[in-house]
């Protein structure tokens, strides 16, 4: 399995940064005031998908408020109830016909857990018509229906949809969040890897962290005992800020 996968957040304490995004969405379980539709916009790598399945497994959880709270750090989800909880991917599944599939299928309530709830990924990817088609249940939806849409490009989304959503945006995560992934992946992995190295996998990534991770696993890939700034640099093809600082120093001082 890839790292990526095996490390995947699985409750909203296990996710790094985003924590305004965390504190709406526990904050609307807490106080029971879930709306029918939200989007989550941001970066490849920020945690759209993952936040999304944190918040629909939190939802039908069937805890009341004070034992969510109590357990909101350890907490994950029973498999029974992601019965009800269906992921589609929209690059491809991008015509009104899979979009009508989805709406007849919504008509059926839940059949375990309090809420039916549909994430969409790549939502933008969906045709014109697919996007209209999903407009008409977005504006009457039934009481126990919750779209959670995932989009690197909310701006090709029709107003019109976007105007039924609450949206939720994401950012890149900083260098530091990605280095302290990337260091409880590494312990774990039993990797001697210094901070300066980690540090160089958390620029490359670019706020990414699943970029972030990949390249990690990539560079355990050579198995050595040890890995320092050199050897990462090497492996990633980047020039390290040693010899950036260097060269600077040498043409000051010409």
């Amino acid at each position: 399995m890839a790292w990526y996968n095996k490390y995947r957040p699985q409750t909203f304490h296990d996710v790094i940064g985003q924590t305004l995004v965390k504190t709406v969405l526990q904050n609307t379980i807490l106080k029971n005031k879930v709306k029918n539709a939200y989007l989550f916009s941001g970066p490849k790598g920020t945690g759209k998908t993952t936040l999304a399945r944190i918040f629909a497994n939190t939802l039908n959880s069937n805890l009341d408020l004070e034992t969510l709270e109590k357990k909101s750090q350890n907490w994950t989800p029973k498999t029974e109830t992601q019965i009800d909880i269906i992921e589609m991917d929209a690059a491809s599944n991008t015509g009104i016909d899979d979009v009508r599939i989805l709406i007849d299928n919504a008509q059926n309530p839940p059949i375990i857990a309090k809420y039916k709830i549909y994430i969409i990924d790549e939502v933008h990817m969906l045709s014109r018509s697919a996007m209209n088609a999903l407009l008409k249940i977005l504006e009457e939806p039934p009481i126990y229906l919750v779209f959670l849409l995932c989009t690197t490009n909310p701006e090709k989304l029709l107003p019109t949809v976007l105007s039924r959503l609450t949206h939720l945006k994401l950012t890149s995560h900083t260098i530091e969040n990605l280095i302290q992934k990337l260091s409880e992946i590494a312990k774990l992995e039993n990797i001697s890897i210094d901070k300066e190295s980690l540090q160089i996998i958390a620029k490359r990534a670019n706020g990414g962290q699943r970029d972030a991770i990949n390249l990690l696993e990539t560079v355990a890939s050579f198995e050595l005992p040890n890995y320092t700034a050199k050897e990462v640099s090497q492996f990633l093809g980047v020039v390290p800020d040693q010899l950036f600082e260097e060269v600077g120093e040498y043409l000051l001082n010409l």
